[in-house]
């Protein structure tokens, strides 16, 4: 999953967190270890007027078909802001040789 974030016109750097949480959106469980969310937490720090993208690589196993809920928190002094969605994972039955 990509993030993109903007830095304000003004003249400082701005510095804050970005967290992924991924969720069996049926059961509301927690599925970061299982679907291998190795980078849930990161730090940036990012210069007036320029972009930074925040990369959080995942695998969703084989086994796992439903939909996955994520949900991104960023944190930057006092703000706290959020975006959230559903992905719809199939499982796909592989072929059998013939």
């Amino acid at each position: 999953m990509k993030v993109m974030l903007n830095a304000p016109q003004n003249k400082k750097d701005m510095t804050g967190t970005m967290m992924l949480e991924l969720k069996d959106a049926k059961s509301k469980t927690s599925i970061d270890g299982w679907a291998m969310n190795v980078f849930p937490f990161q730090y940036f720090t990012i210069e007036p007027q320029q972009t930074f993208t925040g990369l959080f690589p995942f695998q969703i196993p084989h086994s796992f078909s439903g939909s996955v809920h994520f949900k991104i928190l960023v944190k930057q002094s006092n703000k706290i802001d959020s975006t959230e969605g559903i992905i719809q994972v199939k499982s796909i039955t592989p072929r059998k040789k013939s």
